[in-house]
């Protein structure tokens, strides 16, 4: 076998590890972070993060935010809305993902006006650090609705360690990723929902039987 070969069966085999990993987690915040670190090591991003979608539907909540080179100190980026008014704000890059369902690759932010990338700028300027390449997919669960946002930055090649774009042949490979991660994330968040409904429910129960 080649090494292109080898490279392909030691991907999927990562894939695999990775994606059962995720499947059995049942803690909400574990599992985000897991997303956003396994998406990280597929793609050999510097960075990334995960926004779900609020309760409300008008938000993306930045839930989890993780960079090498900044750390655990980083300013992170602002909730973007789903909307101005009756306005889509799909300016912004996240939110056009959640709207549309594609996954978008930018090979330079600084050489791209297609979307307002105004909050990385600030990122950048705030941390020190510098944004180059991005890809930006959709979590979307079996029904097809966009629960969450999963962004990853700065690709390094794993030879040279050069920043480098994502390649087309990233695409297929982080969007089963994505797929199972949002199928993860949906029955976590259905858990957490069911949890808190018997919570109330228990607590009702005791008020009526002190009555």
């Amino acid at each position: 076998m080649g090494k292109s070969g080898q490279s392909l069966a030691q991907t999927v085999e990562e894939f695999i590890k990775i994606s059962t990993s995720i499947s059995t987690e049942r803690d909400l915040n574990r599992l985000l972070n897991m997303i956003v670190t396994s998406a990280r090591t597929l793609t050999h991003s510097e960075a990334g993060r995960v926004y779900v979608l609020d309760n409300t539907k008008r938000n993306l909540l930045l839930e989890v935010c993780q960079n090498d080179c900044i750390g655990e100190q980083q300013q992170c980026l602002k909730n973007p809305p789903l909307a101005f008014g009756d306005r889509q704000n799909t300016n912004n890059i996240c939110v056009y993902a959640a709207y549309t369902g594609q996954l978008i690759k930018v090979s330079d932010i600084y050489r791209y006006s297609g979307f307002d990338f105004s909050d990385l700028y600030e990122y950048d300027q705030v941390n020190r650090y510098r944004t180059k390449s991005l890809l930006t997919v959709p979590l979307r669960n079996h029904e097809g609705i966009t629960i969450g946002v999963l962004q990853l930055l700065n690709p390094r090649d794993p030879d040279s360690r050069k920043i480098v774009a994502y390649s087309d042949d990233m695409d297929s490979l982080v969007s089963a990723f994505a797929s199972q991660a949002a199928v993860s994330l949906d029955n976590v968040q259905l858990i957490e929902k069911n949890r808190y409904l018997i919570e109330v429910l228990d607590h009702t129960n005791q008020i009526l039987e002190m009555l």
